[in-house]
């Protein structure tokens, strides 16, 4: 191992005092021969590289800002903007505005950038956050560059891998309060394996003040990692069974709480919190991490590098607390539980953070452990075929969309036209019903109405049966909500009248053409294109 340069002019220094020679000055002694600005280059490039990386993933994962739950936060972020909005639709939004900042914080930075802008600035910088993180992590666990760009890369290239059953993804292709809890939670494992504490719980309290629930699973895989880092393994065993325990606590203190028929309806909807209810290869996407970190953490466990233990404790803390999640959802986490407490709390979310951390050390060790002859084009075929299955599954999720919906680009899908138009062309109290599955729609890519149109709405079955499954205070107004705009676009015009009518509905969005036929009214319908209808509900 070669001596710090510093060190070895204090050796000529002595030598030099020892011979009766003239002494190296003291600033030619802690100088270092580098040249002017060789210190921050590499940092330089680095960041340069990092923002490659980023700038390629982004490409490949797309961006849909009005998709999915997006549609729920960008409705949260209008009504904070404009408070006259959603008459008839904000008690699915304020519980939201209650839980997060996050609304606040993009009404904040609208004084400075159009909104649509301010949404994509922010993107942008927050999946180069969530892959400076990860290069961070890369840095501790890998000792050869290559090892740590290869974990960045591979991570960067999987951001659209759903994480088993769960309804997640890695990354979203759009901004909600789980944006900002991804990054965050990445650098608060950081800050653990750094033993950095005050860093930590400041890291911890961003977190909490965007996405509570993340918070809690960021913090309790903290905690186990904390404790296998500093090899207190029966802290380790403590704080799982401390989980259990509290998931019992729970269960049993809600047994006495009667839940009403219209909320047990919307938790049964949410197939992704029941285990009972997962495919098998939903499943598999269980147990093959956790079979991967034990082949990890008993390859690293007892080697002495700095290196090795920080992947031994990643890969302990992720079975730990995988296993334990796992526990608790066969346990309590049933269909015909008497409580759905646990349901919402949704324990199998820890595999968000396992499955980044699965990615990141599979790609340092494959560029590790992989023979140097066949080594880089094992990862650049690897690299490749990464990236091209994540475009192939964003297309696929978003087929009808453009791939980047950028602010300056006119949408291509046809609904989202009509949401416009909507938008445009109706009065702000106007309030919709479209069919309660019109964000399952083929063709309509999970594009909300609220979100883009700006206009009340009735209770639609994906996501806002999402939102009483969360918030059982919602249940009743969703199920009525749902039923009355059931098959909305097949039923003729008297009975959506009779359906309608009683709810303060004054417009209808209309499916033209589907499967099961042509929809048929007479009522009038300002707008139309190849899909949609706008029509008009005639004066009661």
């Amino acid at each position: 191992m070669r001596e710090p340069a510093c060190i070895v002019r204090l050796y000529r220094y002595g030598y030099a005092c020892c011979n009766h020679r003239k002494p190296l000055h003291l600033r030619s002694i802690l100088s270092v021969h580098h040249a002017p600005g060789a210190e921050s280059a590499p940092k330089l490039q680095r960041h340069a590289l990092l923002a490659v990386i980023t700038f390629a993933s982004g490409l490949l994962l797309g961006y849909h800002p009005f998709a999915e739950d997006a549609g729920i936060y960008r409705s949260a972020i209008n009504l904070t903007l404009s408070p006259a909005l959603y008459p008839a639709s904000r008690l699915f939004i304020l519980p939201y505005m209650r839980l997060t900042l996050f609304p606040y914080f993009f009404a904040l930075l609208t004084r400075f950038l159009p909104l649509a802008w301010v949404l994509l600035c922010v993107h942008l910088i927050l999946l180069w956050l969530l892959l400076y993180a990860v290069h961070r992590i890369a840095v501790l666990c890998f000792t050869h560059p290559l090892a740590q760009w290869s974990a960045v890369a591979l991570t960067a290239f999987c951001l659209a891998t759903p994480v088993a059953g769960t309804a997640l993804t890695i990354a979203d292709p759009y901004l909600t309060p789980r944006s900002f809890a991804t990054p965050l939670s990445m650098l608060l494992l950081c800050t653990v394996l750094e033993r950095r504490p005050r860093l930590a719980a400041f890291v911890f309290l961003i977190i909490l003040c965007f996405h509570p629930l993340m918070a809690i699973y960021a913090a309790g895989f903290a905690l186990v990692l904390w404790t296998i880092h500093t090899r207190r393994l029966h802290g380790t065993l403590r704080l799982c069974l401390a989980a259990v325990l509290a998931a019992t606590i729970l269960a049993l203190a809600q047994r006495s709480t009667t839940e009403s028929p219209a909320y047990v309806h919307a938790a049964l909807t949410r197939t992704y919190f029941y285990l009972a209810d997962w495919q098998w290869y939903e499943l598999i996407g269980l147990a093959a991490p956790l079979a991967i970190f034990w082949r990890i953490y008993g390859a690293n466990r007892t080697e002495p590098a700095p290196h090795a233990h920080n992947r031994a404790a990643l890969a302990g803390a992720a079975l730990a607390c995988g296993v334990t999640a796992i526990v608790i959802s066969v346990i309590f986490v049933q269909p015909a539980s008497h409580s759905h407490l646990l349901a919402r709390l949704q324990p199998l979310r820890i595999f968000h953070t396992i499955y980044i951390l699965l990615f990141i050390l599979l790609g340092g060790t494959l560029a590790e452990r992989l023979p140097r002859r066949i080594k880089q084009p094992v990862i650049v075929l690897t690299l490749c075929a990464a990236a091209g299955v994540m475009f192939f599954v964003e297309r696929q999720t978003f087929p009808a969309s453009s791939h980047l919906e950028m602010p300056w680009r006119a949408p291509r899908d046809p609904w989202q036209q009509a949401f416009l138009w909507a938008r445009d062309n109706t009065p702000q109290d106007a309030v919709f019903a479209l069919d309660a599955d019109y964000i399952t729609t083929g063709g309509e890519d999970a594009q909300n109405f609220r979100a883009i149109a700006e206009r009340s709405s009735l209770s639609d079955h994906s996501k806002d049966g999402g939102s009483s499954s969360i918030f059982p205070q919602l249940a009743a107004t969703w199920q009525d909500g749902e039923q009355r705009s059931t098959d909305l676009s097949r039923i003729p015009d008297t009975e959506r009248i009779a359906r309608l009518a009683p709810a303060g509905v004054t417009w209808v969005v209309l499916q033209k053409s589907s499967q099961q036929g042509t929809a048929q009214t007479r009522f009038a319908c300002p707008y139309r294109n190849s899909t949609v209808l706008v029509c008009r509900l005639p004066a009661q």
